[in-house]
């Protein structure tokens, strides 16, 4: 009776552990997405774009300038909703 449950045992204790295992491999790399913001700057009254124009998150941490035409794109790590 000894031998007819082990291999059963045995087959639920490497199931667990390959789960365990590859959910330690999706964690980090579900945590490492970047965020990307990218848009426009425009003008209020006119709607024209504005170009070298300061844009940055909330914090100031992370920061660019838009281009010649208002568009910007801000990269980063931390996850913004």
């Amino acid at each position: 009776m000894i031998r007819q449950h082990f291999p059963q045992n045995i087959f639920q204790l490497a199931s667990v552990a390959l789960l365990a295992g590859l959910w330690l491999l999706i964690i980090p790399s579900v945590a490492a997405q970047t965020t990307v913001v990218r848009g426009m700057v425009t003008a209020a009254e006119s709607n024209d774009p504005l170009p070298f124009v300061s844009v940055s998150f909330v914090s100031g941490s992370t920061g660019t300038y838009t281009d010649e035409h208002g568009n910007y794109e801000l990269k980063t790590d931390k996850s913004y909703s």
